[in-house]
């Protein structure tokens, strides 16, 4: 009989209950936040308890992760030790435009060299670390450092923006940036015990295989922003794949040969380049008004839309000087265009401003939804709304992936170096959040996405289409794989951390899942 409910794993049952308890966390808060835990939970003190674990895993310099292994290696746990001076590297910025879903403060962050470091001649130079190490329940691990160096030569500047205004910038010669140009280097290695392996293409059968690997990284990459939306970035990379066989019955080493699963035989050392352009454009759509604090009357809102073009396009070149048949090269493209739904405030409410009961239970939802929850309803005089506050009514995600490999006469993308489709890649990228994670894997993958997160309590509802094929030709609309479903998602300093979910699509009843973010 087939079950109605299918699970990832226990621990995803726990981590998505964790994400229900914790589904309003949005704000960023320190260890302070931790004085009285251990007092008896009370209605009090809720808030308070919820406020420490956040920071517990969002403190600077140290605090506790979940992120960083990939999917299928169990519930993994780690610490992390990092120092980030400020945002203004391209690596080191807040992803999208740092507002937090249900709770939107469209306002672009100030990046400006006012804000930063510097040295007597008044160029800059600072640099960003971070040491890892995350373990799991499976006994996968993974160790990781980076550091972030922004470089010497910019000065303070000034520019004028499209609407007259004068507003501060980072300058290098005729650059006016907010963003200054950055050397991202990195070195990590990761065990991991159990990667998913169900064949290859977009019919494969449903049988599960699984193969041990270990990876090896160390890489380098420079971002030089070219404007406020526009960047530009190289880097270089080796990596080092080993795939150890193991004796599991529904091993892929013992189930499949070098003919039928290239790269199974052997895994050369591979040179890895790549060059990128990132775009971030913002807009904001709003009508101007010119609205005073001692607003009392006349409309209460006015529209507030903010769109985030989020859009990347790769090209990727893998060399194995010694396995020339596995060499290869892939274009990557990602996009995620956002749009926050929200509003601005136009006249001041007071609590007694609400004559009966509707209005109360209205104003209520006002506040939580405008971020004020701390008011006290038994002062008339209390504000329950300001003019101007920020008021979200959610984000809407729309979200694209498309990798396309190219490869010479006689050489194939290496199996485990090909892109997958399903649940989570190795990168923790949710694809087709119905079928289990890594489901389809071919040298071609594409999958588009929808999301829309509610304010109240970041709940999220979900729309998945995505396939894989042996060539891009091969891949099409008719091929489509397609799912739906509704969640719950977990954020941390205003981004999106984690998700539980339930998904319907694959055939086979809903199914149970979760993913994390990964920070790194």
């Amino acid at each position: 009989m087939t079950r109605l409910l299918r699970t990832r794993n226990l621990p995803g049952m726990v981590a998505t209950g964790l994400m229900l308890a914790a589904a309003s966390i949005s704000h960023a808060q320190t260890y302070a936040s931790c004085k009285g835990f251990s007092e008896p939970l009370s209605k009090n003190n809720l808030h308070f308890k919820i406020d420490c674990l956040e920071a517990w895993f969002s403190e600077d310099p140290a605090h506790l992760t979940f992120s960083g292994m990939p999917p299928g290696n169990g519930m993994a746990f780690g610490g992390v030790l990092e120092q980030n001076n400020h945002y203004v590297s391209p690596f080191s910025l807040p992803a999208g435009p740092g507002a937090i879903p249900g709770l939107s403060n469209p306002e672009p962050l100030d990046y400006t060299t006012g804000k930063l470091p510097s040295v007597a001649d008044g160029s800059l130079w600072s640099a960003d670390g971070r040491l890892a190490a995350v373990f799991s329940t499976n006994g996968s691990w993974a160790t990781i450092g980076t550091l972030t160096v922004m470089s010497k030569g910019y000065k303070d500047g000034h520019r004028t923006d499209h609407a007259g205004v004068q507003i501060g910038c980072n300058r290098l010669g005729p650059l006016c940036t907010k963003q200054i140009f950055g050397l991202h280097f990195e070195a990590s290695h990761r065990s991991l015990e159990t990667i998913s392996f169900y064949g290859l293409g977009p019919d494969s059968p449903t049988v599960k295989y699984v193969f041990h690997q270990n990876d090896t990284f160390a890489s380098i990459r420079a971002a030089l922003p070219l404007t406020d939306w526009l960047t530009v970035e190289s880097g270089a990379e080796f990596r080092l794949t080993s795939l150890p066989p193991i004796t599991a019955s529904n091993s892929v080493n013992g189930n499949f040969t070098a003919a039928t699963v290239p790269g199974l035989a052997s895994q050369p050392g591979f040179g890895h380049y790549h060059i990128a352009l990132r775009t971030s454009p913002i807009a904001i759509l709003s009508p101007r008004t010119d609205d005073q604090d001692d607003n009392h009357t006349g409309p209460l809102m006015k529209p507030y839309v903010q769109f985030t073009f989020n859009n990347s396009a790769e090209y990727h070149w893998y060399s194995a000087p010694e396995h020339s048949a596995s060499s290869f090269q892939q274009f990557v493209e990602d996009s995620d265009e956002n749009i926050q739904l929200g509003t601005r405030v136009r006249h001041f409410v007071q609590v007694g401003d609400a004559k009966t009961g509707a209005g109360h239970f209205w104003d209520s939802i006002l506040a939580k939804t405008c971020g004020d929850k701390n008011i006290d309803w038994s002062k008339p005089a209390d504000y329950v709304l300001k003019v101007r506050q920020p008021c979200g009514f959610g984000d809407l995600d729309l979200v694209s992936h498309i990798a396309a490999s190219r490869t010479g006469p006689g050489s194939t993308v290496p199996f485990y170096l090909q892109p997958t489709v399903g649940g989570s890649d190795i990168d923790s990228r949710l694809g087709l959040r119905a079928w289990p994670d890594y489901r389809f894997r071919a040298p071609d993958a594409v999958f588009v996405q929808t999301n829309y997160i509610l304010p109240l309590y970041n709940i999220l509802v979900f729309y998945d289409a995505g396939t894989v094929g042996s060539t891009f030709s091969s891949l099409s609309f008719a091929g489509l794989r397609q799912d739906a479903g509704v969640g719950v998602a977990l954020s941390l300093q205003g981004h999106i951390a984690a998700q539980g979910f339930l998904a319907l699509g694959a055939g086979h009843g809903p199914t149970f899942g979760y993913n994390f973010t990964k920070f790194f």
